[in-house]
Parts: structure tokens; sequence; C-alpha cells
């Protein structure tokens, strides 16, 4: 059967089909995460419009019920501004309502009369003070202007309010007051005053995933409310939404659709979905990072290893057609050895391409990064409601930075750091701790942690505190993939008391970049032999304590938040190579070159003996021990990493060449040691110990 060309032919059509479907099916796979993304963007985006178009009728319906009020009533002053507050306060997003008269009638002893109440300043403001909103080459009074001009109601475009320094928008309706002649001019406008800003919060609440966020833009399409005011002032939001020609065409051109673009705000590929809210000249945007809507995970890599392995596999059928294998000419015995070896080598490189590259999208699938007022804003939310089950108010919160100036790996586990800590406790927090951090990792033994107060601050409204310190701190780190593991350095801050309710965020206002890639929080002058850190950033965690600690007082929950700093420490892949690859290499080189250093004439030994064999392969199983006890030393981890396997390996293939070389010497009896002097060894030993290894590889590391 091995020799039948039908055979191999057959396993070629097989393998292909098998290999065409593979890659139909990964580009199918593709296609449908593509397109759950934009099915789930688009479904949250129609929530969000719905939500606020529900929310904009029921604006409009108030305030039609206010002016019929107005219109059929004459109120006195009083009464009005009675009556504008009571409005105002039926909305929770509404800044307020605004009741405005043409010259003369209000009063006709009064030429302007114009009266706001400000929902958030809580007190009314004469507007005919502050200037002429009747005015239309003004464009702080278009609220008025327009729509007195166009007799109707309306939304007015996106300005910028100047008392309130934010964007919004006004829905007013014109009306005439009791006994004015419907055909007459209008008395005036109620305007209803809405921030974009609250509208976006309101958004937010939705449920846009963890780092998913809301914008809003004007006609023209500039960013006029974002959760980074930072970006917003530097114009940095809009520039990097249109950043190709693509962008720019959807963005200016559609009423509403999609594009996807890299995030100046949180720094990773992004989906923004916009469409043209009804009646405000306003777009809603909704921008999701991809991990929101489509979880990452480690399908497409399994995926492509697949398809490797099979097309590696048709490869090999075609070359034993192609060299005719079964003929037994030894030439074409090496060729076909030397490409199986190649072949799974090639295998072996891009499993490990992949588990190093990819290393930033393994990590996430266990980590939420808290790199935006967003992300912090959505753990919170989450912790404040089960807090709320307990019958608790709130967290108090204190923010926190560190900042790293050097890292010392003391052993495996035992990490010691030195670098500064700051926090911004309010004065509204009454804390009755000398420092208001502990390092929940810190080593049980010994002095591990030393802080010392630089100085203290009055900052606003808040005691700025500083710090230094130092302390070793036992890191619980996996080794089973070594060395192509990554580290990360969780550094675990909570609050001294879990029963106090106060946590420890991170202030991220302290960071003049926050991209986890730009290492915020790092010293660039920290130096790890054969390792290099390629990105810090905040998360939480928390500790279960089942206990409430002996405080009977105390009925919230048993787990307290922990605030993380997290920085991700990849090898040099070169350096663990050369260090413990290139040794076993050699060894691998050394046992190959062993069988070629026997002759036998008719079945006579010219060449060699058994003792030499005997002390080779001694020599080196006794090196591998050493190089495998020193490694097995460096980490002392209960796990078996990926590197011991190819130790493993080697005294398996040490044993069994030489015991393969031993009974080609001793005896004449098996065929298969002495076909063409022990060929099938000789040209077996390579493709063997590579697959072998390549099997390995796809067990550890996958």
């Amino acid at each position: 059967m091995f020799k039948n060309k039908l055979f191999y032919r057959v396993l070629i059509v097989v393998f292909s089909a098998i290999l065409i479907y593979s890659i139909v099916d990964f580009v199918m796979f593709k296609n449908w995460r593509n397109k759950e993304k934009i099915e789930l963007g688009s479904e949250k985006l129609s929530k969000a419009e719905f939500q606020i178009q529900k929310l904009l009728i029921e604006i409009e319906n108030t305030t039609k019920e206010f002016v019929n009020l107005i219109s059929e009533n004459n109120f006195t002053k009083t009464e009005l501004i009675d009556l504008i507050k009571e409005y105002s306060l039926k909305h929770k997003i509404a800044l307020g309502y605004s009741v405005s008269y043409e010259p003369y009638q209000f009063d006709e002893d009064i030429k302007l009369f114009s009266i706001y109440y400000d929902t958030h300043k809580r007190e009314i403001i004469d507007i005919s003070k502050l200037y002429d909103y009747t005015d239309n080459s003004l464009e702080t009074s278009v609220w008025y202007t327009a729509v007195i001009e166009s007799g109707k109601a309306m939304w007015t475009k996106p300005y910028l309010e100047v008392g309130a320094k934010q964007y919004v928008i006004d829905y007013g309706i014109p009306f005439r007051i009791k006994g004015q002649e419907q055909d007459s001019i209008f008395s005036g406008v109620i305007s209803l005053t809405m921030s974009l800003s609250d509208i976006s919060k309101a958004v937010n609440k939705i449920g846009l995933g963890f780092s998913g966020y809301a914008v809003i833009m004007d006609r023209s399409r500039n960013i006029i409310v974002h959760p980074s005011s930072k970006l917003l002032a530097k114009n940095e939001i809009t520039k990097g939404f249109v950043k190709g020609a693509q962008n720019s065409i959807r963005l200016n051109d559609e009423e509403s659709g999609y594009f996807s673009f890299t995030s100046e705000y949180t720094y990773e590929e992004s989906l923004m979905f916009f469409s043209l809210l009804d009646n405000t000249n306003a777009f809603l945007g909704l921008v999701f990072t991809e991990g929101d809507l489509v979880p990452h995970n480690n399908d497409e890599l399994r995926v492509i290893i697949n398809i490797a392995l099979i097309l590696t596999l048709i490869i090999i059928f075609v070359l034993v057609l192609v060299l005719k294998i079964f003929e037994g000419k030894t030439r074409n015995l090496w060729y076909f050895s030397t490409s199986i070896a190649i072949l799974f080598l090639i295998n072996i490189s891009i499993i490990w391409y992949m588990n190093v590259s990819m290393v930033e999208v393994r990590e996430d699938l266990y980590k939420q990064r808290i790199i935006t007022k967003t992300d912090l804003n959505s753990y919170l939310v989450e912790r404040n409601t089960e807090l709320a089950k307990f019958g608790y108010l709130k967290s108090a919160e204190i923010p926190t930075g560190i900042y790293i100036e050097d890292i010392d790996f003391n052993n495996a586990y035992d990490i010691s750091f030195r670098g500064k800590i700051w926090q911004r406790i309010n004065d509204s927090i009454k804390t009755n701790h000398s420092i208001n951090f502990v390092f929940s990792q810190k080593l049980s033994k010994g002095i591990s942690v030393r802080t010392n107060l630089i100085s203290k601050e009055r900052v606003d409204n808040s005691w700025l505190y500083l710090y230094d310190f130092t302390t070793i701190l036992n890191l619980d780190f996996s080794y089973s993939k070594f060395p192509l593991d990554f580290r990360m350095l969780n550094i675990q801050l909570m609050y001294p008391d879990i029963h106090d309710n106060i946590i420890l965020v991170p202030d991220l206002e302290s960071y003049s970049k926050i991209n986890p890639k730009l290492k915020p929080g790092i010293d660039k002058e920290i130096y790890l032999p054969g390792e290099r850190i390629t990105s810090s950033y905040f998360s939480f965690s928390s500790i279960d304590y089942s206990s409430n600690l002996g405080n009977t007082n105390y009925k919230g929950p048993s787990h307290t938040a922990v605030l993380e700093f997290n920085i991700l420490v990849k090898r040099i892949l070169v350096n663990a190579l050369i260090a413990n690859i290139l040794p076993i290499l050699v060894i691998s080189l050394m046992i190959f070159l062993l069988s070629f250093t026997l002759h036998k004439e008719d079945g006579e030994l010219i060449e060699g003996s058994a003792l030499s064999v005997i002390q080779a392969s001694g020599g080196f199983l006794f090196i591998l021990l050493l190089a495998h006890t020193h490694l097995r030393s460096t980490f002392e981890t209960p796990d078996i990493t990926y590197l011991e396997t190819f130790y493993f390996i080697m005294y398996f293939f040490v044993s069994l060449v030489s015991t393969a070389i031993l009974l080609y010497v001793k005896t004449d009896r098996f065929d298969f040691l002495e076909y063409k002097h022990n060929l099938i060894v000789k040209v077996g030993f390579w493709p063997t110990l590579l697959i072998t290894i390549y099997i390995a590889t796809i067990i550890m590391v996958y």
C-alpha cells in the first residue's frame, strides 16, 4: 500500500480538500466576527437612539404643554418664575427652561424680558440683563431668533453656551399671549436648554461594554462632546476619526454608518457607529473597542496552526511522489528527511512567533484595563450597584498614582520595587490611618515594605500626599510556557480597612500619557537583563476574606476592591534561545553524528566500538542532566515548563539512538538497522525529533 502512487494521490486530494475547507472556514469565521461586530454595534446604536428619541419626545410634549399654559394665562412675574422652576425640574438632564418675550410684550414699560432657571446652580438668571437676545447678529441669541424667524417649534444647532461653558442644544416653541390674534406676530419663545454631555452620559448608562463610550458631533462632524476634555481641547479627536479617505467620506457624506479607526482615547482598534438624531442637527456616535463587541480568543491562532499542519502534510505527500521514496534511493531519502525536518521547524517557528507576538491579546483575556474615565466609571457603577444591594452608599474614592523607578528580580517569585506613590484625599473623606495604602502581596517575613512621606500639600479641596517606597512582593507566576511566557508584574494596592467603604482608584489625570504602550508610570532607565517592559496600565481585582474580620456590625460584602498597577514583561527570545535551546541543539547534532562514527562490512565492525557509543551517550546524558537541574533550580516551580519537555525528549532520543546503534553493532538480526548501514536511523533522526518537539509545543503552549 505504501508503495502505491494512487494511495498518496488520494491522500493529497483528501488533505487538499481539508485545507480548502479550513481556509474557507477561517475566512468565514473572520467574516462572521466582523459581521457580529457590526450587528452588535448597530443594535446598541439603535437602542441608544430609541432612548434618546424617547427622551426628546417627552421634552417636546412637556414644552408644548408649557406653551399652552403660558398662552392661555396671563401670569405675573412671580408666578412665571415659579412655573419655570417647576417645569425645569421635570427632566433630569435639562439645564433649564427659559421664557422670553418680544420687546414690550410682557410689560409695556419693559423692553426685554427673559427669565431662565439654571437647574445646576438652582438660581434664576435674567438673560435680558446679559445681552440682547433679539439681536439676530449674535451667535448666542440663535436659540431665540431662529425660532421667531421660522415661526415653528425647532431644535437649534449645537452651540457653545458661554455661561455653562459646554455645548448645548435648545428646543424652542414660539407662543402668543392670551387674546392675541393667531395670524399676528409671536409674543416670544419658550425654550428648553439641554447639555449634550448629559445626553452622552445618559447614553453611556445604556451599557456600551467596558470601554465603549458615546460622542456627539455637530452638522460639520466636529466632535463637540467627548469623555476626554483634554483631547477635545486639543482637537485631536476628529483628526483621529477621519484619518484615511474612506473614513472622511463616510463621516462627511452619510447620515448613518460605521467605520474603524485607532482611538486616541483608548489606544485600541475601535469601531464608531454614528447616526443623525432626528430634528436635533446633532450626530450621535458610539465607539467600541473590538474586544468589547466580540471578545478576543485563541480560536484564530488554532485555525492558523491547523492550516499550517495540513499544508505541511500535503507537501510531504507530494514529496513522496516526486522523490519516489518507495524506491529507496539514498539521495532522495536524505532530501525527503531534510524537507520534513525543515517543514516542522517552520511549523514550530510559526507557533513561537504567534505566541510571542499575540501576548497582549492573550493577556487581555484575563484583565480589563483601566485607561480612560469611561473604564473607571464602568467599574465604579458596577461596584456601587453591588454595594446598594447590601444597603451601603457608594464607596469613597482616593485617587492614587504610582511611579516605578527600579525593578529587581530577587528570585523566580520575589520582586523588589522602588518608586513613588501619591494620593489625593478629599476633605470629605475621613481616614484613621497614617498611611492609606497597603501592599497586599508583601512578603510575610522581615521588613518587606518601607515608606517615607516626602510632602503633604494642599491642592484645591484635597490633601496631596507624596511617598517614597521600597517593597519586596511575592508574585504568582506561571512558568509552564517558558521561554515563550510573559510575566505580569501586578502591584496590588488596597485601602487598609475594608469596613470603611473606601477604595483606591487610579489617578488617571496625573499622567500626561496613559497609553499602555507608552509605559506610563515606568522610569525609562529601568534595565531588566534578558527581558523588556512592553506596557503598563491599571486594573482592578478583589480579595475575598469570606469573613467580616470580627466586625459584627459590618454587613457589606466580604471582598474588597484592589487597585492593580500592571507591568507586562516579555522575554527577549534570542537570549532565551541562546542560553537554553542552543545547548540542546548541539547535543542533538552530536547524537546524530554518533551514528556516522560506526561502519560495518559483511557483518563485521570495521570502525567504532560499542564502548565509545556508551561513553558518548553517557556524556550527553550527563550534560543534559546538569543543564536540566540548573534550569529547574532557577524557577523552583511545581509545573513542568515547556523548555523542560525538550530535555525529556532528548533523554528519550539519546537513549533510543544509542540503543539502535548498539543493536546495529552487536547483532545482524534487525533488517531495518542493517538497511544501507543504519540509514533509517540516520535519515529518520531529525524528522522524528522535530515532530516530537512540535507535538510537545502544541500540548504545552496551546
